[in-house]
């Protein structure tokens, strides 16, 4: 079952068997996007993600094609990204204060 999904992808918690860590792997279906455009920035997004290392960005671990579908994996982080981190404050009525966000910039 997927914790999250968008148009052509869905993010599934999964178990690398290698290391028992948790992971979250990303089934992107390119090969169902009918711009080339849109699936060649795909492809261009995980290689910037190859690159990226930031303590306040989640860490790309590999990605990969399987029966025409393209899988990233990155390390699970538990208590979601900043979009959800933003929403629950909001739902709150709270704020988030000015040296988190300097911490996290």
């Amino acid at each position: 079952m997927p914790i999250g999904q968008g148009k052509f992808s869905y993010v599934f918690k999964a178990e690398n068997l290698k290391t028992g860590q948790f992971v979250a792997l990303k089934l992107l279906k390119i090969f169902d996007m009918n711009d080339v455009k849109q699936r060649d920035n795909c492809i261009k997004e995980v290689k910037l993600m190859e690159k990226l290392e930031h303590h306040n960005i989640t860490h790309y671990i590999e990605s990969f094609i399987q029966d025409n579908e393209m899988f990233i994996v990155v390390e699970w982080v538990a208590k979601g990204d900043l979009k959800q981190y933003i929403t629950r404050i909001r739902e709150s009525n709270e704020y988030i204060p000015e040296i988190k966000i300097w911490h996290y910039i």
